[in-house]
């Protein structure tokens, strides 16, 4: 599958923070074997969220994220949103990006039924 991250962005943007384009010295010298500071999570692949539904351990990890690198940019992929009245999901989307995918489902003629797989599939589309 040859599909860039940008062509499945439903709803957001993948505009990196200042701060992260400042931390990467772009305009100036990056160290191009330095790893950028861009974080990415993918949740919600599936209408139930495959029975877990965005709870604390979810935002303590985009928490964690945030605190151990301010200066990333972290992306969080879904193509189901949690409910906008769950706190935790409220506090997590304080602290990153949220981007709306449309992932894709078939690799060639070969449909990925699994949601964990179509997650790893995005995220090496996201890398």
């Amino acid at each position: 599958v040859h599909t860039s991250i940008h062509d499945l962005v439903v709803e957001g943007n993948l505009t990196l923070r200042r701060e992260t384009v400042k931390a990467m010295g772009i305009g100036g010298k990056y160290e191009k074997a330095s790893i950028p500071p861009i974080i990415h999570f993918v949740f919600g692949m599936a209408p139930d969220f495959g029975g877990k539904p965005f709870a604390l351990v979810h935002y303590l990890a985009v928490k964690s994220a945030h605190d151990v690198m301010p200066q990333a940019t972290i992306f969080m992929y879904y193509k189901y949103e949690a409910d906008p009245s769950n706190r935790w999901w409220a506090m997590a989307k304080r602290l990153c990006t949220p981007v709306r995918v449309d992932p894709v489902d078939t690799t060639g003629a070969w449909p990925i039924q699994h949601v964990a797989h179509r997650a790893d599939l995005l995220r090496l589309q996201a890398l």
